[in-house]
């Protein structure tokens, strides 16, 4: 009995910390939304509203995280739809429009591998929305698809159309050389593999890794008879 209290209590602890955790990110956001609509020129914007991004995906997370019934482990594709839905809509509050087309595998992952992959994912798209923002040719289009194998290897992989001979770095300024770095960073988190390809006037992102086991602590199934 003490042991299940002290589980209850350890547990209720982690969601009061993700609910602050969640409640202090949103409010950084809101500051920064105040900011925004003050700033005139358009590069402290983008800056901003990237940065604004990255806050509002770990809210999500420490949200996601906050309700679940398993601290130990994370529905991935709830979350990271809500995750590229908020991306888009704060993208669509500048302006732009996209047409995006998901598909995710349904499929659990810890807490400390769902970070770097959400993050991942709000670098990546970021970059996506930017490029394909310029192909001037209706509303741009951004797939974005992410499969699971039973043996643990996940798999994302994120098209867009860009530009004939149009040159990435020069859209993308310096907030492109950041992203990169971010993107190889949550990568390496993941112990996964990150590659960029151009093929037929489309941007493909991909990223490969395998989940890992839960931890010492995890909740495992009981024994069946």
């Amino acid at each position: 009995a003490d042991l299940e209290n002290a589980v209850r209590e350890r547990e209720a602890l982690l969601r009061e910390v993700h609910h602050r955790v969640k409640n202090n990110l949103q409010l950084m956001a809101s500051i920064m939304n105040l900011q925004l609509r003050r700033t005139r020129s358009e590069e402290a914007k983008t800056v901003m509203r990237r940065l604004q991004d990255r806050m509002l995906s770990l809210a999500t997370i420490h949200n996601s995280l906050f309700h679940t019934a398993n601290l130990t482990e994370v529905e991935a594709a709830p979350l990271l739809g809500g995750i590229v839905d908020q991306i888009i809509v704060s993208g669509a509050g500048s302006g732009q429009r996209f047409d995006i087309d998901t598909a995710f595998q349904p499929f659990t992952i810890s807490p400390e591998q769902v970070v770097p992959l959400a993050l991942l994912i709000t670098e990546a798209l970021g970059r996506a929305m930017k490029t394909a923002a310029a192909t001037g040719v209706g509303i741009p289009r951004i797939e974005i698809v992410l499969t699971h194998d039973p043996d643990g290897a996940v798999s994302l992989r994120m098209v867009n159309e860009v530009v004939p001979g149009a040159d990435e770095d020069e859209q993308m300024g310096d907030a492109g050389m950041l992203g990169n770095q971010l993107i190889q960073a949550f990568a390496l988190q993941l112990d996964g593999t990150y590659r960029r390809e151009i093929q037929a006037n489309r941007q493909i992102q991909i990223l490969d890794f395998r989940l890992k086991p839960m931890t010492l602590g995890s909740a495992e199934p009981m024994p069946q008879g």
